[in-house]
């Protein structure tokens, strides 16, 4: 598995709109790729902002180009988050997942 992150970011009050974005227009649309196996939207406040990470995990470096293209580092901000997010990375960091704990079981 390969995890995806991207970083943006986004004043208090768009904060909420950006998640309601993703699970409206966003999610939809990748639950129809293959290979695409989940995604956790995470924010932490930072003074007069807040900082949204996004994971997104994939069965391949293959699934990933389908939703990225050719360049799988490049992030993909559609025009819908533009407009609410202040900032945003223009690429996007990929890990191999090599060892996954849950909670005791």
């Amino acid at each position: 598995m390969i995890v995806r992150t991207w970083v943006a970011y986004a004043r208090p009050g768009n904060a909420r709109a950006y998640r309601e974005h993703v699970k409206g227009a966003v999610l939809p649309q990748l639950r129809k790729l293959e290979g695409f196996l989940g995604l956790s939207v995470c924010e932490a406040e930072r003074g007069d902002r807040v900082e949204i990470l996004v994971i997104s995990r994939w069965a391949s470096i293959d699934a990933i180009k389908s939703f990225a293209g050719p360049k799988p580092e490049r992030a993909v901000v559609d025009p819908g988050a533009r407009t609410i997010l202040s900032e945003f990375d223009d690429f996007a960091t990929h890990y191999e997942v090599l060892l996954e704990a849950a909670d005791r079981q």
